[in-house]
Parts: C-alpha cells; sequence; structure tokens
C-alpha cells in the first residue's frame, strides 16, 4: 500500500492511500462470497447462486459495503506504519476503482495547527496597568457602599434602587402572586433584564411586563415548572423603593473608619493594597504578552474539533433566547482554551525550561497575594491542585512568559471608548472564524 500525505493548510492534510490490484480484487472477491452466503436468487438455493449473478444483483450495495470496510482496515494500518497523528475521525473524500486496477482511497483528516513562531522576543506590548490611586479610591468606595444606609424613598425607581414588588400571572389556568425585594442592579456581573422596565415607575403604580420564566422561576423560594424560553405576562406592583445613602467622603467618615484624617486613610490603604496592585499589574503583562504573542504568531484552530465540543456543550440545551448567546459565549471559551493549549505547547516546545522550587514558590506567592491569601492558606485551599501535573504546567508557562516580558517592551494604552474594549486575556474568535467559512466553502 501506498500512502501519500499532503498538507493543505496548518490544521488539514490529504491521506491518499493507493492499495494493489491484487489487494483489491482479492478484498472484493471476499465480500461477493459473503454477501452470497445469504444471498436469495431465484433459480439457486440460498447461498449457491454464482458470483457474477450475486455482482449482478447485489453489485451497488455490495461496493459500498467493500469501500466502506477496506477504507477503515487500510487507513487503519496507514496510521501504525506512518504514524499519523489526528483529531476527530477522518473522511473518506474520494473513492476510485475499476476492477482489476488499483484502489485509490482519499481521506482528509484535521490536525493540531503548524505553528511557526516568527517572533517571541522584542515584542512591543501594549498594556493597561491598574494605577495604585485609582485601587485605592476604588476601595474607598466600596467602604462607602458598606457603611451605607437604605432610606425609603417616595420618588421613581432609579437604577441601584431596591423595590418590593408584588408580581402576580397565570400558570395553567391558576393565579399566582408573590411579594418579592427586587434589586434594579446592572454591574458587570448582571445585566438588567425585566428589571429595566421598573425604572420610572412609583409606589402603588402597576404595569404588565413580560418575563421570561428563566427569570420569572428565579424569583421563586421554590421554583416553580415554567417554560425557561417562554414569556409569561405578569403584572407588578410597586410597595416600596429603597435607595443607598452613601455617606460624605471627608474626614469625619475617615474618623469613623478609625484614621486620623482622610488624607491619612488614603495613605495606609496605599499602602496595604501596593504589593497586590504590583501583582495584578503583573498580571496583567503576562495576559497581554500571551495575546501580543497570539497575535505576532497567529494560527488557525482546527475547525471541525471546536464545533464538535461546541455541540458538546449545546445538545441538551433548548432552543431559546439563551441558546444564541451561549454558543457565542462557548465558542470564545473553547477559542481561547485551545489558542492558550497550542501556544503554549509551542513555546514549552521552544524554550524548554525546567521550572525550580524557588519558580513553584514565586508562583504560588503570586496567586496568593492576587486572591487575598497567605501562602499557607492557599496551599491548603489547593492541595490537590498542587499535586496535579496541570499545576506545573501553569508554572512551567508563568516562568516562559517572566523570560519574555524581560525581553519585552510594554506600552501603557491609553483609554479606549468602552464598547471597543476587550479583556487581555481573551483571544480573538479570529483563530477559527476564517476556518470555519473555508469549511462551509
Amino acid at each position: 500500500m501506498q500512502v501519500e500525505v499532503t498538507r493543505i493548510d496548518p490544521c488539514n492534510q490529504d491521506v491518499k492511500l493507493i492499495i494493489d490490484a491484487e489487494t483489491t480484487s482479492a478484498a472484493y472477491r471476499k465480500q461477493l462470497l459473503l454477501a452470497g452466503k445469504s444471498a436469495q436468487i431465484p433459480g439457486f438455493r440460498k447461498g449457491k447462486a454464482p458470483l457474477k449473478m450475486i455482482e449482478r444483483t447485489y453489485g451497488e450495495k455490495v461496493k459500498d459495503y467493500f469501500y466502506e470496510e477496506i477504507a477503515e482496515e487500510s487507513f487503519r494500518k496507514a496510521i501504525k506504519e506512518h504514524d499519523l497523528r489526528f483529531l476527530l475521525y477522518p473522511e473518506l473524500q474520494e473513492v476510485t476503482w475499476n476492477e482489476g486496477e488499483d484502489l485509490h482511497l482519499v481521506f482528509k483528516i484535521e490536525t493540531e495547527p503548524e505553528i511557526e513562531l516568527k517572533q517571541t522576543e522584542g515584542l512591543s506590548v501594549p498594556y493597561k496597568p491598574t494605577l495604585l490611586e485609582t485601587e485605592v479610591e476604588s476601595y474607598i468606595q466600596e467602604l462607602l457602599k458598606e457603611n451605607s444606609l437604605l432610606i425609603e424613598v417616595e420618588d421613581e425607581v432609579r437604577l441601584d434602587d431596591i423595590v418590593d414588588a408584588e408580581i402576580s400571572y397565570e400558570l395553567a389556568s391558576e393565579k399566582k402572586s408573590l411579594t418579592k425585594e427586587i434589586p434594579v442592579v446592572q454591574d458587570q456581573e448582571k445585566e438588567l433584564g425585566f428589571e429595566e422596565h421598573l425604572i420610572g415607575m412609583k409606589i402603588g403604580e402597576s404595569k404588565p411586563i413580560q418575563i421570561y420564566g428563566y427569570d420569572l422561576a428565579s424569583l421563586h423560594e421554590v421554583e416553580p415548572k415554567l417554560d425557561d424560553d417562554l414569556e409569561y405576562e405578569c403584572i407588578i406592583m410597586i410597595n416600596a423603593i429603597r435607595r443607598k445613602q452613601i455617606p460624605a467622603l471627608n474626614d469625619d467618615f475617615a474618623k469613623d473608619m478609625d484614621f486620623d484624617s482622610l488624607e491619612a486613610m488614603r495613605e495606609k490603604i496605599a499602602d496595604e493594597l501596593r504589593l497586590k496592585n504590583d501583582h495584578k499589574n503583573l498580571e496583567l503583562k503576562l495576559n497581554a504578552l500571551f495575546h501580543a504573542l497570539y497575535e505576532t504568531n497567529k494560527f488557525p484552530l482546527p475547525a471541525k474539533v471546536v464545533e464538535h465540543l461546541l455541540n458538546e456543550q449545546v445538545k441538551h440545551m433548548k432552543n431559546g433566547q439563551y441558546l444564541s448567546f451561549l454558543k457565542q459565549y462557548y465558542t470564545m471559551e473553547i477559542t481561547n482554551s485551545l489558542v492558550n493549549t497550542y501556544l503554549f505547547n509551542k513555546l514549552r516546545a521552544e524554550y524548554q525550561l525546567t521550572p525550580t522550587k524557588a519558580d513553584k514558590d514565586s508562583f504560588i506567592e503570586h496567586r496568593a497575594i492576587l486572591e487575598d491569601r497567605t501562602v499557607e492558606n492557599w496551599k491548603e485551599t489547593n492541595a490537590k491542585r498542587l499535586e496535579d501535573e496541570d499545576f506545573m504546567d501553569e508554572v512551567q508557562k508563568f516562568l516562559i512568559l517572566k523570560m519574555l516580558m524581560d525581553k519585552s517592551t510594554f506600552v501603557v494604552q491609553e483609554d479606549e471608548p468602552e464598547e471597543l474594549q476587550q479583556p487581555e486575556d481573551q483571544l480573538p474568535e479570529e483563530a477559527v472564524s476564517d476556518q470555519i467559512q473555508k469549511e462551509e466553502e
């Protein structure tokens, strides 16, 4: 058997197998004999019909079984003899055979991408550091919120208010109602849903609002059987509105927090946050560097693998308002994970750095500081993780990136409009989108 492997692109190869005429004919005859054993042909006893008669009667079906069997057997041999590496099972693209001639099979296999590291050192890396002053002010704002009072107000509902509301709706022709405290809050972790329609309402006012089953069920202590993707017609009445009254930021507030003055409070908080801020900026630099390494040495991802992993994530989910969002979310997660894996593996092979105990301790200290833990507490909390092979991969990645960081120049980014910003540790979906488009064509 002849084997020819042709690289089509960084993630795909054609594997052409040529099986000689003698082997092919013998395999085809074997398939005809197998078919003949169970063939029912008029004028002949079962299993006694001539092969030519069997071929005339069942030829196309026999060929289908023959191609399937010889393709599978031949490809298995090619894997062993030529050490073929691929991801998902190969696709048989082409079969060419005339009786008495060689059989030609063409498979398409998807592989891990071939990555060429064009440049890894001397990069100019844009990043946006976290300023200590900003961290201090953020900390103080949290202190103000923690020490705020909730007061009842009589005006309209505003963003960040908490409302007491009565919600009424029908389920299976039965009237349901509940009274619930609803925060009208929008932040990085939670976007406004139906709560947006409460803004501007006054105490005693009611109005119909459509609420998805997923959100409506979450308001109950015992969730009723609601369809997540169905909108339910609800009547919401506002019973009360409470608003945070944040204390004034002045020396009196600082003294309430056991500081001599507001200036002294800022200085003390800055001293306490300085080390963590340094490690935050180290993490930002490492993430920005990894992103820059990908952008400089960009490579496609195996599109069918991404599609397969995505389908596995969403196969049990219903179609509905969340499915489209979840597909985008999981595609980005899968893309980031694969890019990180493939790029790190390439860097590891390129630099072959072996972490020392000091490197491991440095990484643990870094993680502990970022998570506001002592080193001992972090080790205790992550005891199982410390024994895992993957943990040493994390340490090795940390070591390689720190080494490359010292050979790079970091350029502070100017502020961008909010809608244009992308987290430093997020890698773009371009890694797979071009390849998916090629597959669809």
